[in-house]
């Protein structure tokens, strides 16, 4: 059992309520709160434990902060100090950015707030800005780009962009242990990588149960093992390791920035990138073999009779809501898809949330 590490500032902070627990009752909370959220909707599923990494703490890979007249200020004073569940490198980033901002005042003055991350090399780290209100145009400043400048006066180390912005770096992230992911800096990433390998290992298992059922082989080029839809991709964590593993698998995203990087590093199998909204581009896809979804927090809200009729043979949902996801797969239930399995991972430690899998199977 891992030894409790009380950390110093939580109960002026209020975040991470799980964090002064033993980590076996932190994991039996989160369990209990998944299958009861899930037992809420009619859906009865046991949790064979928590997958969960090694490290309890310095996980989580960004960092976001809010820009009052120019400086930037920690949302919660109260981690002035530190934070127990940040990368230190994230954290070093932090704590370079308010030594420097007071020479860098007119500039974070177009700021309304940004987001400070690390890619897994945990040397390169990003700045994500977004722009205050009355901003336009190129989003200069007199003495020229705002992004080119801050990254000029921080340093080598830094990658910088606006959100939204046309161009976006990237950073680098392993969402298996031989798969390379480039993500844009405005778009999504689990905040913890460590646990996101084993959530991806466990989807790529779970797909992989589908092949004996559907193998094709291509006219031309190398065997294909089926077809997988990947809808909220993101960047790719599920398509870029599902793709190595011999899936033809199309990509369905609303950011641009994140399915132009996709795009453009196909570097493994067969991929397609559809980039719009997922509701909307759902009628440009064929039915899938198999089906992943990863809709963000707030659920699929509507559209469940489409989702399930792209499923061939399974679904796969992936959610950090247990409220969300127990609501989605009731009604995606309803739609001829009935719930096989539940596996819940510990991507937040010594928060509340929790990421879960549910498996759906297409009813006979």
């Amino acid at each position: 059992m891992q030894m409790v590490v009380e950390c110093p500032v939580q109960q002026a902070c209020g975040g991470c309520p799980q964090l002064h627990r033993p980590r076996a009752d932190e994991h039996q909370h989160k369990q209990a709160r998944v299958q009861q959220a899930l037992a809420g909707h009619g859906v009865e599923l046991d949790l064979p434990g928590m997958m969960a990494g090694v490290n309890r703490h310095h996980y989580r890979n960004r960092f976001r902060m809010r820009v009052d007249d120019g400086v930037p200020q920690l949302f919660n004073p109260a981690k002035a100090g530190g934070c127990l569940v940040v990368r230190p490198k994230v954290w070093e980033g932090i704590t370079h950015l308010q030594a420097v901002a007071p020479g860098l005042r007119e500039l974070f003055r177009h700021v309304d707030h940004l987001e400070v991350r690390v890619g897994d090399d945990d040397e390169t780290l990003g700045l994500s800005w977004a722009a205050g209100s009355g901003v336009s145009g190129p989003f200069a400043w007199p003495g020229g780009d705002v992004s080119a400048e801050l990254s000029d006066r921080l340093g080598t180390v830094w990658r910088v962009a606006m959100r939204g912005a046309s161009s976006q770096p990237t950073l680098r992230y392993y969402p298996a242990e031989t798969v390379a992911m480039d993500v844009p800096l405005d778009g999504f990433v689990q905040i913890n990588s460590e646990a996101n390998r084993l959530l991806v290992d466990t989807v790529r298992r779970l797909v992989s149960e589908v092949s004996d059922r559907v193998g094709t082989s291509a006219d031309e080029g190398p065997v294909v093992r089926g077809t997988v839809l990947d809808l909220y991709a993101g960047a790719g964590n599920f398509t870029l390791p599902l793709a190595a593993d011999g899936w033809s698998v199309t990509a369905v995203e609303q950011s641009s920035s994140a399915m132009a990087t996709l795009a453009s590093q196909r570097r493994v199998g067969r991929v397609r990138a559809v980039a719009g909204d997922v509701g909307v581009s759902l009628d440009q896809c064929d039915q899938a073999d198999v089906v992943v979804c990863n809709p963000p927090r707030a659920g699929l809200q509507g559209g469940y009779r489409r989702v399930a009729d792209v499923v061939r043979h399974r679904l796969m949902y992936v959610g950090c809501n247990p409220d969300r996801l127990a609501v989605d797969v009731a009604r995606l239930a309803d739609c001829g898809l009935r719930p096989v399995r539940a596996i819940a991972f510990d991507m937040f430690p010594g928060t509340d949330h929790v990421e879960t899998v549910v498996v759906m199977d297409r009813l006979l």
